[in-house]
């Protein structure tokens, strides 16, 4: 069975992924709690998440037209082989926000704090040097 890409993307994404090393990365210079990159580091970073998230722009595109074409069709066949299926499931979920305002206590007892240290781009300051 072919190999399923959306638009060409998952080649790329994927050889980014392949050849990506701490090679890749050098810090230039360190002052205190700042590492300074080269641009190139920075614009291969940068053209790495923009190709993501234009691969995910893409396949909501895609996927949201298939679903309107699909009507009461539930199964999507390529060469007599199921690759895609489209049925109703039934999902649990946990109103967080009612339980925190019904029962203070018990939530404060079970909720656990978690500390994350996510990569964020400054949105304006990428706009002015590689706008």
């Amino acid at each position: 069975m072919p190999k399923l890409t959306v638009a060409g993307f998952g080649r790329k994404i994927e050889a980014l992924v392949k050849s990506a090393t701490v090679e890749d990365v050098t810090i230039l210079e360190r002052r205190g709690q700042q590492a300074v990159i080269g641009m190139d580091t920075a614009q291969a970073i940068l053209s790495a998440r923009a190709a993501v998230e234009a691969a995910e722009r893409e396949k909501t595109r895609l996927e949201t037209a298939l679903k309107a074409l699909l009507e009461d069709a539930s199964e999507v066949v390529v060469a007599d082989q199921v690759i895609f299926t489209f049925a109703e499931q039934q999902k649990t979920v946990f109103d967080s926000a009612r339980f925190r305002a019904d029962h203070p206590g018990l939530f404060a007892t079970y909720s656990k704090s978690q500390t994350v240290r996510p990569l964020l781009v400054k949105s304006k300051i990428v706009s002015l040097l590689f706008g």
